[in-house]
C-alpha cells in the first residue's frame, strides 16, 4: 500500500432556480393600493439582482426597489405610473436582459416559478355606484313598509363597513336609522 493524495475539483455548474413568486404587500387581492410589493425566493444566493431584473405589465408603473430579505429572499416593488387610477391586472415577470447569476456564475436561465407562481395583483380604483333603479324599491320609491324587502344594488359587490342606512317616512317627516 501507499499514501497518496487524492486532488478533486468540484465545480458548481447548477443554475439557480426561481422557488417562489408571491404577492407580498398587501396581501389581499384586488386591491387600490399604489404601491405592490411581490416577493421572490431562490434556490440559493445570487448576485447582480436590481431593478432592471424585473418588469412589470398592465400598467405604466415601474420596479422602484430590490431589497435582500435574507435566506434567499427578495422583496420586488413597484409604483409610480397609473397605479393610483388603474383597474385590472398588474403582473411581475423577469426582464429580458436580467443577469441574475450565482457566485459561480450560473446564470439564472429558467425564470418560472417551480413552486408557488402567484405573479399577479388586481388593481380596483374604480369606486362602486348605486344602482337605484334596480334595487327595490325603485330609487326615490314609496313603494315599501315596515314587513317590505328592501333591496339595494351596487355596480360590484362591496364590503360594508361601519355606517347607517336612513329611512325617511315622508308622511310625519320621521327619519329611522
Amino acid at each position: 500500500p501507499t499514501n497518496g493524495t487524492i486532488s478533486l475539483d468540484v465545480t458548481d455548474t447548477t443554475s439557480p432556480t426561481v422557488t417562489l413568486l408571491d404577492l407580498q404587500s398587501p396581501g389581499s387581492n384586488p386591491t387600490n393600493r399604489d404601491t405592490l410589493v411581490w416577493r421572490v425566493d431562490f434556490s440559493e444566493s445570487v448576485e447582480g439582482i436590481d431593478t432592471a431584473d424585473f418588469a412589470v405589465s398592465g400598467t405604466t408603473a415601474t420596479v422602484t426597489n430590490v431589497t435582500d430579505q435574507g435566506n434567499n429572499t427578495y422583496y420586488v416593488t413597484a409604483s409610480g405610473g397609473d397605479l393610483a387610477s388603474y383597474d385590472g391586472a398588474v403582473a411581475l415577470s423577469f426582464s429580458g436582459g436580467q443577469n441574475i447569476e450565482d457566485a459561480n456564475g450560473n446564470a439564472l436561465t429558467n425564470t418560472t416559478s417551480t413552486g408557488t407562481n402567484n405573479n399577479s395583483y388586481t388593481l380596483d380604483n374604480t369606486a362602486p355606484t348605486f344602482d337605484g333603479l334596480h334595487s327595490s324599491p325603485a330609487d326615490n320609491g314609496f313603494l315599501a313598509d315596515l314587513t317590505s324587502d328592501i333591496t339595494l344594488r351596487f355596480s360590484e359587490d362591496i364590503d360594508w363597513g361601519n355606517g347607517n342606512i336612513t329611512l325617511w317616512n315622508i308622511t310625519d317627516s320621521d327619519n329611522h336609522t
